[in-house]
Parts: structure tokens; sequence; C-alpha cells
């Protein structure tokens, strides 16, 4: 499935032509993440958005910690750089 159809709701406002620019400004405003597993193939798409991308593997489930680690300390990092109105 494209990633790209996945987002059309989010941006329905926008016209067709431009969903994937619209896209690419809304990750400009948020912290996005894309998880995958590490044998699969980098979506173009996702390459192209401003996301932070988590590999997680099928057989190394031991690998999950720090993987988690790593999504809360990005997220607390943009929080405290972009976001530090919001109480957290």
């Amino acid at each position: 499935m494209d990633l790209l159809w996945t987002f059309s709701l989010k941006v329905r406002f926008l016209p067709l032509a431009l969903i994937h620019t619209g896209v690419a400004l809304y990750f400009r405003q948020v912290r996005a993440f894309h998880l995958k597993y590490d044998e699969q193939k980098m979506d173009p798409n996702v390459q192209k958005w401003d996301v932070t991308v988590l590999e997680l593997s099928h057989h190394k489930r031991h690998l999950d910690r720090p993987m988690f680690l790593k999504f809360w300390e990005t997220l607390d990092r943009y929080m405290v750089k972009h976001k530090s109105h919001l109480r957290f």
C-alpha cells in the first residue's frame, strides 16, 4: 500500500496533486516516526519526509528496548526545543 495514500485523509482539504506537499508540510510541524522492519525496503515517499525512522527486527526482539528508548529521547528533545510552552 502506498504510504502517501494513508495521509490523504489528513490533508483532504488540498487538491490531489498537492497531497504529497501537504504531507511534507505536516511533518515539518510535528515530530513524526516511521516504524519498519529492518529487512523491508524504505518507501521512497518516507525518504522525502521529515520523519525519524525506527527499524525493528523480527528475530532480534531484544533490540526493541533501545528503539523504544530512542523514540522517547527523540520526542523529549523535540518537545523541549519546539513545544516548551506545553506542560509535560
